[in-house]
């Protein structure tokens, strides 16, 4: 059995390739291979295709499929050709690709790192449903091709979210619960100081650069950033939702809302700069 996710790299491909081909993770490199490039220059070789002229790419510069079996089922050996031929038959021998075959967790995981624009014909590669739902499908062929277990259809669909990021137990569950946490210390604070007695209840809190919290007792094991939660929960966003989202109606003669936010709305039906950029409509 294997799950699989892919997301987008827009800088540092040589970062990544650094990670995955870590010898500790990959018995000393050898279960590492490459495809159309230099292993040990990943990203001189991406950046040739790259920065082609008749290239097409924008902001996304690799893509990193991340293939994970399920513990104990696979040999490594095996798991590393499955990977291969994963990244064989999906990108067609269009696109340039590292695999690294990682053995240091309690399950055996492959790492394809590709680039984001074909060698042949110097197109971006598409990545949507129709493409990650390709990479699951070849993943679990190739499975019972090698007698593994396959995802039944209603676990299989929690793969599908996002074709673009990861979405595991950390981001889905305390990401979640911090944010009803929030929105619940807000609606009972009159200002920052309170909000933040109410969150140390349950949460370390870090101060400093960025507002982080980390739940004391759900198994959460990293800080999470507030600016990470989305634009409402970013550290400038908090004292403007207790001063204006959580305001009885009796309350607003005597709370109005502070005339240093006012001056942040835009009319848009007067602004210009607004009806010209599709971007700023969006």
């Amino acid at each position: 059995m294997a799950t699989t996710k892919i997301h987008p790299i827009k800088i540092n491909i040589h970062a990544v390739s650094k990670y995955i081909q870590d010898p500790l993770k990959t018995e000393n490199g050898d279960l590492v291979s490459a495809f159309m490039c230099d292993e040990n220059e990943v990203q001189k070789s991406f950046e040739n295709v790259l920065n082609n002229e008749r290239s097409t790419h924008r902001k996304v510069i690799a893509r990193h499929i991340i293939q994970s079996f399920k513990p104990g089922e696979v040999e490594t050996d095996i798991a590393h050709q499955i990977g291969l031929q994963l990244a064989d038959k999906h990108l067609q021998g269009k696109y340039q690709y590292v695999l690294a075959t990682h053995v240091d967790k309690g399950h055996i995981h492959n790492h394809i790192l590709f680039n984001n624009v074909s060698f042949i014909d110097y197109k971006c590669y598409n990545s949507n449903k129709k493409s990650y739902h390709n990479i699951r499908e070849i993943s679990d062929s190739l499975c019972l091709e090698y007698g593994l277990n396959v995802i039944e259809n209603a676990e299989k669909n929690k793969q599908f979210e996002d074709p673009h990021q990861s979405k595991g137990k950390y981001k889905n569950t305390f990401r979640y619960q911090l944010r009803k946490d929030i929105d619940f210390a807000l609606k009972k604070s009159i200002n920052l100081d309170e909000f933040k007695e109410i969150m140390s209840d349950n949460y370390d809190i870090k101060e400093g650069k960025h507002l982080a919290f980390k739940h004391k007792n759900n198994g959460q094991q990293r800080f999470i950033r507030c600016r990470s939660l989305g634009y409402r929960y970013q550290e400038s966003m908090l004292q403007l939702r207790i001063d204006t989202e959580f305001l009885d109606v009796k309350d607003i003669e005597e709370k109005p809302i502070p005339e240093r936010y006012i001056k942040r709305v835009i009319d848009l039906s007067k602004n210009d700069k607004f009806k010209e950029n599709p971007g700023l409509q969006y």
